[in-house]
């Protein structure tokens, strides 16, 4: 059981961990690594909102009400204002910069400059740091319960005795968590742990994590002892990886489903959601209860590294989103398996974090507003030259990206439209002095037979414009078979989104193609067109699925498209 002057090292370190892990998650998004992600994705959020749920109840039970208020405000509320508005420009800046190079822009740094000006504000997006305006209303929300609870001075100590039970068990843990997750999940159809980085909170999503918040709460209140967690908790872990593993590879099965004509026609959608679903809430359970065990087992002691480590995670979570789109770029013509990369670069990511830590943050104001207090650097000056060397060579990199066709293919494995379509007329590339009105070069489109296939994109109006400009005109595909007959060219050398050249721009609902035709087929994706955000008036093709379906999106999108000559 917990002592009231011992520091709970185990969990200090799994909540720091649970932090750096979004470097890994971000590192694996620019590499497109969606396993990684669904695995992390599945658990790392409801872990921290238990822990912080925990370490809530601490400081409210130690040191009383208003403490617990003003420490969250100064920890939670202040942080996340100062630097949602910080980063919110120079993370725009440099992921549009990843945009741009992977789009073929020749200076993809005066096209980042650019985007981030245009879009500076409002600020519509909370980046990753939607997790700390979410956390914000769950306290809140929670210690509203809290004191109408010890207002009319309620208490069951025979409940409360039964959940400790139920929570030192470990297996009675995993079926009354379990239970809540999956049955949760069927009411709301989720069948995965929800996110949102807008500013209107969704109800629904504080009310989820405030239940891994209260189970956190309830952890001290019932004085669980800490010491059942360690026993055999390999066992969960291996449970949590297992099913992370199988939840990651089920979504084609399900991809059809349609809310709209409800469970009892789609009753084999339902099953397989209901099995994605399962093995989500096994997921999340065993891996948060496996590593929750692993860490208070193996990191109980007062490390210094872990210590250091665990200073440091708040800062490492605020600013690796900003670093993270520049690995690829970095690491464009180093010549190993792309998992290689991957690890090298959450590696490096991670090392720079740390860096910036020691040399601008731990014995400075910005460690004082963020942890509370200064601790002394490592070795400040050395960090600080580091930095500077760092910025450099970030900044030659940025300043010289390689040519537009010395970059990362945009085409099917990598590979060129003349080796992808060898029993085709291609013509590759075809349009070399060519920009799209954007500023995107069209140096990377290819001709096959009567058709151009631009991969690097452009917005719907824009599309057209690029077409024009090669000397054609959107393609439009009144006939159903014509249309088939491209798409199965085109799935073999082209795996993202791209438009189809209808729209309903004029009247909204009445699709069209550009030329002004009427529809005489559709090839819909269940639910759509839904209008989503009440914005979407063109439409794109799914080039991913097996059968490649439409779907209403905004006409700013950025999408590849192809021309008719």
């Amino acid at each position: 059981m917990e002592n009231k002057n011992q520091r709970m090292h185990g969990l200090d370190t799994y909540r720091a961990v649970l932090m750096i892990l979004g470097v890994v998650l971000h590192t694996a998004v620019v590499y497109g690594f969606d396993k990684i992600i669904d695995s992390i994705h599945t658990f790392r959020m409801p872990g921290f909102f238990l822990l912080s749920g925990y370490f809530g109840a601490l400081l409210w039970y130690r040191r009383g009400v208003e403490m617990m208020v003003k420490n969250r405000i100064h920890r939670l509320c202040l942080p996340f204002l100062v630097f949602v508005f910080t980063l919110y420009p120079i993370n725009t800046l440099f992921w549009s910069y990843l945009d741009g190079f992977n789009r073929g822009f020749a200076n993809p740094l005066e096209y980042s400059v650019r985007f981030t000006f245009e879009n500076l504000f409002p600020l519509t997006d909370l980046m990753h740091l939607w997790f700390l305006y979410y956390l914000i209303f769950v306290i809140f929300f929670v210690l509203t319960i809290v004191l109408w609870i010890e207002r009319f001075s309620y208490s069951s100590p025979y409940v409360l005795k039964k959940l400790k039970g139920i929570f030192e068990g470990g297996w009675t843990f995993l079926i009354f968590v379990g239970l809540i997750n999956f049955v949760w999940g069927l009411l709301f159809k989720w069948d995965s742990i929800p996110t949102d980085s807008r500013w209107v909170p969704n109800l629904f999503i504080i009310s989820y994590y405030a239940i891994f918040y209260s189970l956190g709460w309830l952890f001290y209140t019932t004085k669980v002892d800490f010491f059942s967690f360690t026993k055999n908790p390999w066992p969960f872990l291996i449970i949590g990886m297992i099913s992370s593993y199988f939840h990651s590879s089920l979504d084609h099965l399900f991809v059809d489903y349609d809310y709209k004509k409800g469970i009892i026609l789609q009753w084999e959608m339902v099953f397989w959601f209901s099995v994605k679903l399962f093995l989500g809430t096994m997921a999340l359970i065993g891996l948060v209860r496996g590593f929750l065990g692993i860490f208070l087992k193996y990191c109980s002691s007062d490390s210094p590294i872990w210590r250091y480590v665990s200073d440091s995670s708040y800062w490492i979570f605020l600013i690796h989103i900003t670093i993270c789109p520049l690995m690829p770029i970095f690491f464009i013509s180093l010549n190993v398996a792309l998992w290689i990369k991957f690890i090298i670069s959450f590696i490096i990511v991670f090392f720079i974090c740390l860096v910036t830590y020691d040399a601008f943050v731990r014995s400075t104001f910005i460690g004082n507003f963020l942890n509370g207090r200064r601790f002394p650097s490592f070795k400040r000056k050395e960090s600080v030259i580091l930095c500077f060397v760092i910025g450099i060579i970030t900044l030659y990199f940025i300043q010289n990206p390689l040519p537009v066709m010395e970059r990362p293919s945009p085409w099917s494995d990598g590979k060129t439209p003349v080796e992808l379509l060898p029993e085709k007329n291609v013509t590759y590339p075809f349009g070399k002095k060519y920009t799209s009105l954007a500023g995107v070069g069209l140096i990377r489109c290819a001709r096959i037979d009567n058709y151009v296939i631009c991969p690097d994109g452009a917005n719907f109006e824009d599309a057209q414009s690029s077409c024009s400009l090669l000397g054609g005109k959107m393609a439009s595909f009144e006939d159903e078979i014509k249309y088939k007959s491209v798409q199965k060219w085109i799935k073999k050398i082209y795996k993202r989104r791209m438009w189809v050249g209808i729209t309903d721009s004029d009247i909204e609902g009445r699709w069209v193609w550009v030329n002004k035709t009427n529809l005489h087929y559709e090839f819909w994706a269940k639910g759509e067109p839904n209008n989503w955000g009440k914005g979407e008036d063109c439409a794109e093709i799914y080039l991913w699925e097996k059968y490649p379906r439409w779907n209403d999106v905004s006409c700013d999108s950025n999408l590849g498209f192809i021309c008719e000559l």
